[in-house]
């Protein structure tokens, strides 16, 4: 079943159908619903037993019911040029654990409103800013994005999104303003324990959240444009997220219904 959910994650918005050659009946519910939408044609051999052609009618008429809420479910609108950013609020900071804590050196340099998409939710990617900011404890490293632990999503160039601690070396993060968005080589992944704070965030009913490192030269982007440090942020603050209600599967976005909490 492993096969065919990564074979149907793959051809996700690709046209490609897909079809598996079943030989025994327990095998039809697994392929016809594999990640909730099923294979495209089940390919039954000639001469098959009766129980293995019973679960598959049975199987063709379950999907034939559920093909219209399946239709609501799946987004068919074309996908962005690039990513709408919201303002969401920010409810709650919290202290977290020391955790592996990932940077993303670029090998190319970052406006003061760039940064990457980063979440502890693939739905829900906070705007985290390059380090462009002067002043303070360090020079900027306008290079570098201090995306957080190795358990956050980040967004990648391709659409995808990735878990930081996959991301390496020639790897293509997208990177993100209120003004667009762009492709940028990853030069390192530095992974370092550091103490994080957890941002709790929501809009509406819709909520996620993002760990990052406490330090002041990480910094979220303000939904007004400002640069918002983390060591500073509050409930009632307001910072820009990227909002995509489809489930994500091994990187790649599906029309699924996914929870991650």
């Amino acid at each position: 079943m492993i096969v065919a959910e990564n074979l149907l994650g793959a051809a996700e918005d690709s046209g490609t159908r897909v079809a598996c050659s079943v030989a025994e009946a327990e095998d039809v519910p697994g392929l016809a619903f594999a990640l909730r939408r099923g294979v495209d044609a089940l390919v039954l051999e000639d001469g098959c037993d009766a129980a293995t052609l019973e679960a598959a009618t049975i199987a063709k008429a379950q999907r034939a019911e559920d093909a219209a809420d399946d239709a609501l479910a799946r987004d068919v609108d074309a996908r962005d040029a690039g990513p709408t950013l919201e303002a969401w609020d920010v409810v709650g900071v919290e202290e977290g654990s020391v955790s592996d804590r990932v940077a993303l050196d670029l090998t190319s340099l970052m406006a003061h409103d760039e940064g990457c998409l980063v979440g502890s939710s693939a739905k829900a990617l906070a705007l985290v800013l390059g380090e462009t900011a002067t002043g303070g404890f360090v020079p900027p490293r306008p290079f570098r994005c201090n995306a957080g632990p190795v358990h956050s999503y980040v967004a990648m160039a391709d659409g995808k999104t990735k878990y930081l601690s996959e991301v390496g070396a020639g790897d293509r993060v997208l990177v993100v303003s209120g003004r667009g968005s762009r492709a940028a080589e990853v030069g390192r992944a530095k992974v370092e324990p550091r103490p994080t704070l957890r941002v709790d965030l929501q809009r509406g009913g819709k909520k996620g959240n993002v760990f990052l490192q406490q330090a002041e030269t990480v910094r979220l982007a303000g939904a007004a444009g400002d640069p918002l440090a983390v060591t500073k942020a509050k409930a009632g603050d307001r910072v820009l997220v990227a909002f995509d209600d489809r489930g994500t599967h091994v990187g790649g976005r599906i029309s699924v219904r996914v929870d991650e909490r």
